[in-house]
């Protein structure tokens, strides 16, 4: 009794979804190196709009103390040499305010303390400009004592503005100064980002080749060759592991292989049980397999014949008609049947009938000779007892006819022919009512 082969029914992924794993893989690592990458460069610039907007923080506040520095010392140089209105527009306090606050402003608008100390500035800008007012006017009417009595009240004004500018200068230095480092570890980490990700997409490829290769192509040079092995006859690979289309398509292989088997041993079974020689000629009318009732029909080895012209083993008078029988075959495209003889190996002659098929696709001629030996022998048995017994007949003295059942001529011999005056060819067939003459009229 067969046992059923028991299926692997291991879980395992489809190849549908190892396809899917091959490629949601490498296009998810390579969408987060995309996404860390434009990580970093976004840090990377918004460091470089930090460094511009504080040197551009750091100018404005220089030409602000500028304009402050100018203003006292116009103030102060007033007192010393006087001076009229030009010269006081020279170095005119409000004037480089409404020029440098604005952009200030607007580039301080998102730091609430460094915006603060420029309130407190602008602030203290229009107080001192106030005081300095005073004191110009002091200038006036004390002259140099009274411009050397005001030097620490301006000093004071000038010491007061100054804090104030320093302390949104000092932040903002502080990020001039650093900026520049944060950038280059910045570039230095982009660096290393794309150097690690095309190691690691490397090592990605690396280990889905090995994978596609045990997954995909190992296994499909498996049946490819087990294709082989089939074919050459040979023991299959042992059954593919998984789950698969591929495992499954491999157990239907093998469930094929099996009916193949089964059938190919009822062939075997057929063609060597069989009492007619069974055998293949190539297109050159040589043997290419002989079944075994060779030996015993022929008395020849099957293997002996393998290889060798069949008119090895016809008589040469019946050569010439074996080979067109056989080119008739093959032009027809049809089963044909013809007689032919053998030449048996010890030298005994035999009589048999040939089946042909010629296969296009295989260019092999498909025969089976059935031996007919007998039938001619008792043919010609039946041939010669029936001349000897025309010839008693046609010696009879008497006149003789035969006839059927049904009452048909079938024969008359030559002393019935003289009597009677008939020919058998005119007879034969006819009624013998046809030459019976009624006398009782």
């Amino acid at each position: 009794m067969r046992l059923k082969r028991r299926r692997n029914m291991q879980p395992g992924l489809k190849l549908s979804q190892k396809v899917f794993f091959l490629v949601a893989v490498p296009l998810t690592v390579q969408l987060t190196f995309v996404a860390m990458l434009g990580h970093l460069l976004d840090q990377a610039e918004k460091e470089r709009e930090r460094e511009g907007r504080a040197r551009q923080i750091i100018h404005h506040v220089n030409q602000i103390h500028r304009i402050i520095i100018g203003y006292i010392a116009g103030v102060a140089g007033e007192g010393l040499i006087g001076g009229g209105s030009k010269l006081e527009q020279s170095y005119s306090l409000r004037a480089g305010f409404d020029r440098e606050l604005p952009p200030l402003q607007a580039l301080l608008a998102d730091n609430p303390k460094e915006f603060a100390h420029l309130l407190r500035l602008q602030k203290k800008a229009e107080a001192s400009a106030e005081k300095l007012k005073q004191v110009k006017r002091m200038f006036k009417h004390g002259g140099d004592l009274a411009l050397a009595g005001e030097l620490p009240t301006m000093k004071l004004i000038l010491r007061d503005l100054i804090s104030e500018l320093e302390a949104i200068l000092s932040e903002e230095r502080l990020i001039e100064r650093t900026s520049p480092k944060i950038q280059a570890t910045q570039r230095q980490r982009v660096r290393e980002l794309l150097l690690t990700g095309v190691i690691l997409n490397i090592i990605i490829s690396i280990v889905l080749v090995f994978y596609f290769n045990k997954s995909f192509t190992n296994r499909l040079a498996i049946m490819m060759d087990n294709s082989i092995r089939l074919g050459l006859g040979q023991r299959l690979n042992p059954p593919l592991s998984g789950n698969d289309e591929l495992s499954h398509l491999d157990s239907r292989f093998r469930d094929m292989t099996g009916a193949l088997d089964a059938a190919a041993r009822k062939e075997r079974a057929v063609v060597e049980n069989a009492a007619d020689v069974i055998f293949s000629l190539d297109d050159s009318a040589n043997f290419t397999k002989v079944s075994p009732a060779a030996l015993k029909m022929w008395g020849y080895d099957p293997a002996f014949l393998v290889g060798k012209h069949c008119l090895a083993i016809v008589p040469k008078v019946d050569a010439k008609k074996t080979m067109e029988a056989l080119n008739k075959v093959k032009s027809d495209d049809a089963n044909n049947t013809f007689e032919s003889r053998v030449v048996r190996k010890h030298g005994e002659i035999i009589d048999i009938v040939w089946s042909v098929h010629w296969s296009e696709p295989d260019n092999l001629f498909f025969c089976v000779a059935h031996d007919i030996t007998e039938r001619k022998i008792a043919e010609q048995v039946i041939k010669e007892a029936e001349a000897r017994v025309r010839q008693i007949l046609e010696s009879l003295p008497i006149g003789l006819m035969m006839v059927t059942l049904d009452g048909k001529i079938v024969l008359a011999n030559k002393t019935f022919e003289e009597v009677f005056g008939f020919n058998l060819a005119d007879i034969e067939g006819e009624t013998i009512d046809s030459i019976l003459v009624d006398n009782r009229s």
